[in-house]
C-alpha cells in the first residue's frame, strides 16, 4: 500500500548526487554509534566516504553505482513509480530514511526484466531503489579495490552473455553459484 506519492524531487543531476552523498555520509556516524546491529554492516569500512561512479540520466530516471561504508550498490531513481514484477502497479510503502539500513525488498520491471531492489528514501534526494552488489567491505583496502571486484563480476557476466548469444537480460539466467564457480574455479561452499 502506497502512503506517499512517488515523485522526482526536481533537483538537477548534480544537486541530486550531492543530496544522495549527504544522506549516506550520515550513515558513517551511525556506523560508529550503532556498530553491527544490521547483518549487512558486519564488515564496515569506516574509511570509505560515500562515492558515486557511473552516473547516468535515462528516460526512466537516474542511476549510478554508490559506494558507502557498508555496500557497493546500484541506485536507480525512477521518475515515477516503477511497475511491479507482474507489470502492474508496484505495491509499496514509504521506507524509513535511515541511511545505514536496507529498506523493504521489492521486485520491479527494469529494462523489461524483473529486478530485485530495496526501497530507500533520503530527505532531499527522494525515494529511490538500491540493489546491493558487494557487501562485506572490510576486506577491501580502498574504494578502487571494491569497484575492481565488481568490474571482475561484470566482465565474467559479459563473457557468459556472449557464450549464450546475449539471451540473459539483466543476467537473470546466470546463477550466483555459476558466476563464482567461473571466478574462483570451484563453487562456494565446496572444497576445491
Amino acid at each position: 500500500m502506497m502512503n506517499e506519492p512517488w515523485s522526482d524531487p526536481g533537483l538537477t543531476d548534480a544537486d541530486w548526487q550531492a543530496a544522495l552523498l549527504a544522506h549516506f555520509a550520515a550513515a558513517r556516524s551511525l556506523d560508529e554509534t550503532e556498530g553491527s546491529a544490521d547483518p549487512l554492516t558486519f564488515a564496515l569500512h569506516g574509511d570509505f566516504a560515500p562515492e558515486i561512479r557511473s552516473f547516468a540520466t535515462e528516460a526512466s530516471g537516474r542511476s549510478c553505482l554508490l559506494l558507502v561504508s557498508w555496500v557497493l550498490g546500484l541506485v536507480w531513481a525512477p521518475v515515477s513509480s516503477p511497475a511491479g514484477a507482474d507489470g502492474g502497479p508496484l505495491d509499496w510503502q514509504t521506507p524509513s530514511p535511515h541511511p545505514g539500513r536496507l529498506g523493504p525488498r521489492v521486485t520491479v520491471l527494469r529494462e523489461g526484466a524483473p529486478a530485485a531492489f530495496h526501497l530507500q528514501r533520503a530527505a532531499t534526494a527522494g525515494i529511490f531503489l538500491l540493489r546491493p552488489l558487494v557487501t562485506g567491505l572490510g576486506r577491501y583496502p580502498n574504494p578502487d579495490a571494491v569497484f575492481a571486484a565488481w568490474s571482475g563480476v561484470e566482465q565474467y557476466r559479459n563473457v557468459q552473455r556472449q557464450k549464450h548469444g546475449g539471451r540473459c537480460p539483466l543476467q537473470r539466467h546466470l546463477s550466483r553459484r555459476g558466476m563464482f564457480t567461473g571466478l574462483f574455479g570451484h563453487s562456494i561452499g565446496r572444497n576445491p
